[in-house]
């Protein structure tokens, strides 16, 4: 009798973690490309670039968003070290963009990317309410 109320809970257990997993967020599965248009776009629209300039940040987003793919890829050392070094090409991003960028534009650069920080933390709050609530 054991046996199967655990095998029934079991396979509630999982259909519940499949339909988590479908309706993950579409952003989750864009490509690195998808991310590189998003981001470019953002930082136009916000921040009135030329094309030249338009086009050196794209370069630099283009090299982040790989250093990044490469960095999910991999197995880190250490729990905190894929954030350590996610904010490592995070900054070195920003001081690529800012010697690309006039400081006016790079002040709306930073309050765009604050911003974006800001949503980051609302969705992840969010997602620990979620779990939260799941659990009781």
């Amino acid at each position: 009798m054991k046996t199967i109320k655990l095998a029934v809970v079991l396979c509630i257990l999982c259909s519940v973690m499949h339909s988590f997993a479908q309706t993950e967020p579409e952003r989750a599965r864009r490509t690195p490309e998808e991310k590189v248009k998003m981001q470019l776009n953002a930082i136009n629209r916000e921040c009135n670039l030329n094309k030249e300039q338009s086009a050196k940040v794209e370069q630099i987003l283009t090299d982040s968003q790989k250093e990044l793919q490469a960095l999910r890829e991999k197995k880190p050392a250490q729990r905190g070290d894929r954030l350590i070094e996610a904010k490592a090409i995070a900054d070195k991003q920003s001081d690529e963009v800012k010697k690309v960028l006039t400081p006016e534009q790079f002040t709306k650069y930073t309050a765009l990317i604050e911003k974006q920080k800001e949503k980051l933390r609302e969705r992840m709050k969010e997602r620990r309410g979620e779990t939260m609530q799941g659990s009781e």
